[in-house]
């Protein structure tokens, strides 16, 4: 008799384990299925700069893009606005300088005085762009890097830290704050203020959409901190991740890249996995691969074209 019950347990407890194999499997696939339907519904997807505009297919994982005229065409780095409307990118006329463009490759705007830019960041309303860049100046032959605000209606700027870097997502949802990180680690910058504040000693931070936290890497992971500084929070382990995290629209998937393992670490042609993740329940699962130095951002474009 006893011999029956420890069979029947055993029994039960492998097929419990063999359904949750299976059940965790289903939940490894189901942000990827999840995110091609939110494609097909509202166009949510990821895009990178890289010699036009490529675009994450997530059910085939893959991208696809379009072929534009110069000079957006002719990009090797830039960045899509939140809303997929709009281009911020560099490129030579002889010297590397900021350009807008409209997504079909028009120009809006060309920022001459803005020269050599690493970083890109859109407010959300699309306003103002953050960049670290130098600012041609006619007695500086060689000007100095430095983080800066540019109003893109007027051209006017506002240099904020000549240590200050940002990730694709450095605003707060009413664009009156941004989060970069300096020398002494991740700070705030408020608008109105115009003076910034200490928030946590690593970089690398991220603005969620919906403004309730801020991610930042961190040993081997990924944490959250409330703007204010507190509830500091781990979000999910991952060895090797290699980005900074970025937030979807909705905040509720975030995405991160991670190194394959089949060139060298300073092969300058080193690709890496885009992998996604929903936060509530841990679902995880690649949906691309990029190139070193090619970055990707969360755009929401409105209904997909039928």
């Amino acid at each position: 008799m006893k011999r029956k019950i420890f069979v029947t347990t055993l029994a039960a407890l492998l097929l419990s384990l063999l359904i949750g194999a299976s059940y965790s499997m289903e939940k490894g696939e189901a942000v990827r299925k999840q995110l091609a339907g939110l494609q097909k519904e509202s166009g949510v997807t990821l895009a990178k700069v890289f010699l036009g505009i490529g675009t994450v297919d997530f059910a085939h994982r893959s991208f696809s893009g379009t072929d534009l005229p110069p000079p957006v065409g002719e990009a090797w780095k830039g960045i899509v606005s939140p809303d997929g409307t709009e281009v911020a990118f560099w490129y030579r006329l002889p010297r590397s300088d900021l350009g807008i463009a409209r997504r079909d490759g028009t120009m809006i705007a060309e920022y001459r005085e803005i020269v050599d830019p690493e970083d890109y960041c859109w407010a959300p309303d699309k306003s103002k762009l953050v960049v670290r860049a130098k600012l041609a100046r006619p007695d500086m032959a060689r000007p100095p890097t430095t983080l800066l605000i540019v109003d893109l209606r007027s051209g006017a700027t506002r240099e904020i830290d000549p240590n200050g870097s940002v990730s694709s997502q450095c605003w707060s949802p009413d664009s009156r704050q941004i989060v970069y990180t300096s020398s002494s680690g991740t700070r705030i910058y408020d608008l109105l203020l115009k003076s910034s504040k200490a928030l946590t000693q690593e970089g690398g931070a991220t603005w969620s959409p919906d403004g309730e936290w801020i991610a930042f890497p961190s040993d081997d992971g990924y944490y959250a901190i409330r703007p204010s500084g507190g509830e500091r929070r781990l979000l999910f382990k991952k060895k090797n991740a290699y980005s900074h995290l970025l937030w979807s629209p909705d905040s509720r998937i975030v995405a991160y890249k991670t190194p394959t393992r089949n060139l060298t670490f300073f092969d300058p042609t080193r690709y890496y996995r885009i992998h996604v993740r929903r936060l509530d329940d841990g679902s995880d699962d690649w949906v691309a691969v990029v190139a070193t130095g090619q970055e990707v951002v969360w755009i929401r474009p409105g209904p997909a074209k039928r």
